[in-house]
């Protein structure tokens, strides 16, 4: 498993800012560190954030703010991923600054918006570090983009040369995050309604078909029922229990979201049966 100390994420900030030459927006990292934009570091394919910044500059600002603890705002979930490809792109770009056509992989790392974007050029240097640092490898170079698919890297050994072209997954496709945001579109009312009853609750919705073809005031109306029965409320296209939680209080500041308060206090596990988590609460 890999560990890492505050220590090591803070060197592979300032490399990362001292080869790229940029540094941290400090008004911006108080800003999100006080809540003011808690969607900075959101996945662009499942919600726009309000501000539209280069991917860089959330990376840096996200392992950042691992580094304030305590802060007032923290997205733990985000940030555990951006302190770890932070850690991998520094080791990646002391060897890229080696490699002949490392220039237009760094305009793009400053200049990409896009996660999608920036995280495919940041993988594309991570595997020619790879290849640089390997004993049998003569050179490296990145080969020039084109419109047809062409190889990213030429690697060349003592007696052959080798054309790489690197591939990254998708984190999602398309439809998962259409659905996702179908059945928060969907709720979105039932959440509004409780909050407005000041009921606290949990609502565990099962859908057996589109969300697209459910009525957000059917969801309701059910939820309501389930939640004066008691019993679960069954429809061909989707059932719905409903418990009520009583009121919490806390002698000390709680982060959330967490994977600690998500379970404490609504049963959730990253890990567990669940497939989605919608939240709306009234803190004070």
């Amino acid at each position: 498993m890999h560990t890492y100390s505050k220590e090591d994420v803070k060197k592979a900030i300032n490399e990362v800012c001292s080869i790229l030459g940029i540094t941290i927006d400090e008004e911006l990292l108080k800003d999100y560190e006080n809540g003011k934009y808690p969607d900075l570091l959101m996945y662009e394919k499942l919600q726009r954030p309000t501000l539209c910044i280069p991917a860089i500059h959330k990376y840096l600002i996200s392992s950042q703010s691992f580094l304030d603890q305590p802060i007032q705002y923290y997205d733990i979930f985000r940030a555990c991923r951006h302190i770890n490809l932070i850690q991998v792109l520094s080791k990646a770009l002391k060897s890229a600054i080696s490699v002949t056509g490392h220039e237009s992989k760094l305009a793009i790392l400053k200049s990409a918006t896009s996660y999608e974007v920036f995280e495919s050029c940041l993988f594309e240097l991570a595997v020619a570090h790879r290849y640089f640092v390997n004993d049998q490898v003569r050179a490296v170079e990145f080969l020039e983009e084109s419109a047809d698919e062409s190889p990213d890297l030429e690697i060349e050994l003592d007696n052959e040369t080798l054309y790489v072209e690197c591939k990254k997954y998708n984190r999602s496709n398309d439809l998962t995050f259409v659905i996702r945001n179908k059945v928060r579109e969907k709720v979105r009312p039932l959440l509004e309604t409780f909050y407005d009853l000041r009921e606290d609750t949990v609502v565990e919705l099962s859908l057996h078909t589109y969300p697209q073809l459910i009525s957000p005031e059917r969801i309701v109306t059910a939820s309501i029922n389930s939640l004066r029965s008691g019993c679960p409320i069954i429809y061909d296209d989707f059932t719905v229990s409903v418990r009520r939680l009583p009121g919490q209080e806390f002698s000390d500041f709680v982060l959330c979201p967490s994977p600690k308060y998500f379970w404490e206090r609504y049963g959730f596990k990253e890990r567990g049966e669940w497939f989605g988590l919608v939240h709306h609460m009234l803190a004070q």
